[in-house]
């Protein structure tokens, strides 16, 4: 068997906990797992959805079409700064507490990135402290141009736009 040239991850779900939002929906609901569960459902729906019917949207505006859905659905209604402050909290979501161990050991074994249709910026940023303005720049330029898994031949030349319009998890 072939053995791997790099360890492609990705964000939401296997490094970042989506539900670490849990605490700040207190703020708006009396049952706040209920609300992370429900917009996390309705966030994979929707990007799932608009990447079978080609219409690639922004994460960010995914995840917040996803929250107004849910509080609709929820009947919550969330003054502009609650919602904000959700919407802020999820853009800061804690990684699993095994991540930066596992992250350290295998990025001194083989090329490390992460395969997402949210920010790669602040997916690394969150990351990685002392990453350089520089060095972001230079993997955004990059993931512009080219999916990050097909610089080390792991899979075929796609664009990045094309390829990263469905989140898997």
């Amino acid at each position: 068997m072939a053995r791997p040239k790099a360890f492609v991850f990705d964000a939401y779900g296997t490094l970042f906990d989506v539900h670490s939002v849990v605490e700040a929906g207190r703020a708006v609901t009396g049952d706040p797992q209920a609300l992370s569960t429900l917009w996390r459902q309705k966030q994979l729906e929707y990007t799932w959805l608009r990447s079978l019917m080609g219409r690639y949207e922004d994460f960010s505006r995914v995840t917040l079409s996803a929250l107004d859905w849910s509080f609709e659905h929820l009947q919550l209604e969330p003054d502009e700064q609650a919602k904000r402050a959700l919407i802020d909290e999820y853009r800061r979501l804690a990684v699993f507490p095994e991540v930066p161990a596992a992250i350290a050991k295998l990025a001194q074994v083989k090329p490390l990135a992460i395969l997402s249709n949210g920010s790669i910026e602040k997916c690394v940023l969150h990351l990685v402290d002392d990453i350089s303005d520089e060095a972001i720049a230079s993997a955004a330029a990059q993931l512009d141009t080219q999916l990050v898994g097909s610089r080390w031949g792991l899979l075929p030349e796609l664009r990045a736009a094309d390829a990263l319009a469905g989140d898997r998890g």
